[in-house]
């Protein structure tokens, strides 16, 4: 953690990756406990008062055959 963060008290909850889909529209994702986390450009924005941004919570995919999580390996973390 940086200083910065430190002197504000801030906490950290998790990192953000910036990502692009197949049409070329770049948003973020990161995962916080077993969830994945989406941000997208809100595109329907009409009005200051709605939001810039959308965030969604999905469940967080497996990983395929030969990438086993940690836990899998018989690590309790």
């Amino acid at each position: 953690m940086s200083n910065q963060a430190e002197e504000s008290q801030l906490i950290e909850l998790t990192g953000l990756w910036l990502n692009e889909t197949k049409s070329g529209k770049k948003y973020f994702s990161g995962t916080l406990g077993g969830a994945k986390l989406l941000i997208f450009v809100n595109e329907y924005k009409e009005k200051d008062s709605h939001p810039d941004y959308k965030m969604f919570i999905a469940k967080k995919q497996k990983k395929e055959e030969g990438q086993q999580q940690s836990e899998d390996k018989g690590v309790p973390f």
